[in-house]
């Protein structure tokens, strides 16, 4: 009698494979996606700089963000990456005007002064031009 119920219970708890995999689906949280962090820094903005005016600065920025910006999303977007991805831009306070574009290409904008104090620099031309690159 015990083999009897036994058997009679096996078949009245199977499932189907769609309804295993409805329930699994449901029951089993989904982990997300470890998170590539790309940077990009920016250091100037033309203002003290004779090579480029403020507003080419600004252009030449954003183009350059939005290309690297699509080259990431590209990169992700295929083949269903296993990566998610976040970009940033490192800006120091004095090219914060040129970094308005930026959080509309998916860049989180992060102003930050310098990490050091630049005379602790100790070769002597990068000491002196430091403040002169807008960029690296």
């Amino acid at each position: 009698m015990a083999a009897s119920q036994d058997s009679q219970y096996s078949k009245q708890s199977q499932i189907t494979k769609e309804q295993h995999d409805d329930i699994t689906t449901k029951i089993t949280p989904t982990r997300p996606k470890p998170v590539i962090a790309y940077t990009v820094t920016l250091t100037g903005c033309g203002k003290n700089d004779k090579r480029y005016p403020t507003a080419d600065a600004m252009g030449l920025i954003h183009q350059g963000a939005a290309v690297l910006a699509h080259s990431i999303q590209l990169a992700h977007a295929a083949n269903n990456s296993k990566y998610d991805y976040q970009m940033y831009a490192l800006v120091h306070p004095s090219a914060k005007e040129c970094s308005i574009h930026l959080p509309q290409l998916g860049y989180t904008v992060l102003i930050r002064n310098t990490p050091f104090d630049k005379q602790d620099i100790r070769q002597t031309f990068l000491r002196e031009n430091i403040d002169k690159a807008s960029c690296c």
